[in-house]
């Protein structure tokens, strides 16, 4: 699969730089039915024009809160790069994977190293009675754990035969389906429409196009 555009339109400008944009295309998506699928979601449209959607601390924390982690910050702006860092690293190997391709050997390692870092967190018992020990993991590095736990148990078990790829080009989002014949598209409001629409003018060209060599004739 081609690398996706590195170029990115902060969602807070996506609405005025994308023709075919909109409302819908700025807001987290948590509809990916995985964990680590909702984190690849926080871009739009990767293969066309991309749309990051993680454009800031407080989007951050809606992301957080938005896929019931219970992980509190504070957070900071470094933070922030690590997810969005992590996150290509997590597309890069889905990607790979799905493909019938050895992931890149970094991204691997990325992922492995993420899930090895929750491992370490263990619960004891105190006056209080239970809680963590080793603690001294931050808080973003719990989160990026959890994920990429949901991300190894997505790719190594049954899930893996139902994540699928939205079907507009310019997206490609993945996502888990239900059924066999479930959506086709990441959604039917998001990129269905979308779809639709460039269908119907797609048949319309032509016609018009006859229409008006016929007319030029007469």
């Amino acid at each position: 699969m081609p690398d996706a555009p590195t170029s990115l339109i902060p969602a807070d400008r996506a609405l005025t730089e994308t023709r075919s944009g909109g409302p819908l295309v700025q807001r987290l998506r948590f509809d990916a039915g995985a964990l680590s699928l909702d984190l690849l979601a926080t871009i739009g449209r990767r293969y066309g024009t991309p749309v990051e959607r993680l454009t800031g601390l407080e989007q951050l924390q809606a992301w957080i809160a938005g896929v019931g982690l219970d992980v509190s910050g504070p957070f900071e702006e470094v933070d922030l790069d690590r997810v969005r860092s992590f996150r290509e690293d997590l597309n890069g190997v889905f990607r790979a994977v799905l493909a019938s391709q050895p992931p890149d050997a970094a991204a691997l390692a990325s992922l492995n190293e993420a899930a090895a870092r929750l491992a370490s967190i263990r619960v004891q018992l105190s006056r209080d009675g239970v809680v963590l020990a080793g603690s001294d993991v931050p808080s973003v590095e719990r989160i990026l754990g959890r994920v990429a736990v949901d991300a190894i148990n997505v790719l190594t078990g049954p899930a893996q035969s139902r994540v699928r790829e939205c079907d507009a080009p310019d997206c490609r989002m993945l996502y888990l389906y239900r059924t066999a014949h479930d959506r086709r598209w990441c959604s039917s409001r998001h990129c269905g429409n979308r779809s639709r629409v460039a269908s119907h003018r797609s048949r319309r060209q032509p016609a018009e196009s006859a229409a008006t060599r016929k007319a030029s004739t007469l």
